[in-house]
């Protein structure tokens, strides 16, 4: 049975978080062709938000980090970690295709 609350031809977006299983989430907008709106869409926009400037910050302490001589191997296999969880983040609003990501500059 179809939701009558979506539009015909409305297509699925990804949300920019998982499941607690791993499985990607959706969203479906209710008009075609309009980014999703209501909580969800805004719960999405914000963690989308959050998790690009978290990535930015992280890059910047990761060329901190390179730069000391003085970090130990423990210390930069923490940054790889850390760096894998946030590039996974990343990629995952990339192919979410989240405004935010589009409509980023990283020059900022």
């Amino acid at each position: 049975m179809k939701n009558p609350r979506i539009a015909p031809g409305a297509e699925p977006q990804r949300l920019p978080w998982t499941a607690p299983d791993g499985k990607t989430c959706y969203v479906v907008p209710e008009v075609p062709g309009v980014p999703a709106g209501g909580p969800a869409g805004r719960q999405a926009a914000a963690i989308a938000d959050i998790q690009l400037t978290m990535a930015e910050q992280l890059v910047g302490h990761a060329l901190v980090m390179l730069a000391d001589k003085a970090c130990d191997r423990a210390e930069l296999r923490y940054l790889g970690r850390c760096l894998t969880e946030c590039l996974t983040d990343v990629v995952r609003l990339a192919r979410a295709g989240v405004p935010e990501v589009r409509g980023r500059n990283p020059a900022n």
